[in-house]
C-alpha cells in the first residue's frame, strides 16, 4: 500500500481497483460486527473502488472484477468500537462469475422472485447487464436486501450472493443457488 492509513472516522479513502492475489498483503477496514482471530481465515467481497463505494454493479462492468476473496487475518493495527483497520494475506481469490463452479447448487425457486416495491418507504433497483441480473430493495437506506445472479454459458441462472443489511447487522451468502 502506498497511501498511509486514514483515521478510523474517515469514510473517504483510497481504495483498490485491483484484484487482489494470492500471497499479497492487504489492508481492510471492517466494521462491527465483524467475528474473526488473529491467525485465522475469513471471507470477504472485493469489488474495485467505483463499487466499493456505489455499490454492486455500479459501473456494471466492475462485476467482472469483483471476487470473493478468503484472508488470514494477520495484525489489527488499529480499533475502536466500530470499526477497525487490520492487516491480511489473500489466500483464495475466486471471480464472481465463478462462484457456481465452486459451491454445489442448491434449489430455491422462491429466491429468483422480483422483489415488489410497498408504497413509497420501500424501493426497488433492479439492473440486467450481460451475464448479470441484480435486484434490491432497500426502505429508506435504513434495511434491504440485494441478490446477484450469474448466468453460466449453459444459459442456467445462479443466485451466487445474497446480501441482507438492518440497523445492527448484515449478512452476506456465498453459494450457489438455481430455481430447479
Amino acid at each position: 500500500m502506498t497511501h498511509p492509513l486514514p483515521e478510523l472516522e474517515t469514510n473517504i479513502f483510497w481504495r483498490s481497483d485491483e484484484i487482489p492475489q494470492i500471497g499479497e498483503k492487504r489492508f481492510l477496514k471492517i466494521r462491527h460486527p465483524f467475528c474473526g482471530e488473529t491467525g485465522k481465515n475469513f471471507r470477504t467481497l472485493f469489488q474495485p473502488a467505483l463499487s466499493s463505494v456505489n455499490g454492486i454493479g455500479e459501473p456494471p462492468e466492475e462485476l467482472e472484477q469483483s471476487a470473493v476473496v478468503t484472508c488470514q487475518l494477520d495484525e489489527i493495527l488499529e480499533k475502536n468500537d466500530f470499526c477497525a483497520w487490520v492487516s491480511v494475506t489473500v489466500r483464495e481469490v475466486l471471480l464472481l462469475s465463478e462462484l457456481y463452479r465452486h459451491y454445489p447448487e442448491q434449489v430455491s425457486p422462491d429466491l429468483f422472485e422480483k422483489f415488489q416495491e410497498r408504497g413509497s418507504a420501500v424501493q426497488t433497483y433492479p439492473f440486467s447487464w450481460q451475464n448479470w441480473d441484480y435486484d434490491s430493495w432497500t426502505m429508506q437506506g435504513d434495511v434491504g436486501e440485494w441478490k446477484l445472479f450469474f448466468t453460466d454459458p449453459n444459459g442456467k441462472k445462479h443466485l451466487i450472493l445474497l446480501y441482507y443489511w438492518g440497523s445492527c447487522d448484515e449478512i452476506l451468502y456465498i453459494g450457489n443457488i438455481i430455481k430447479s
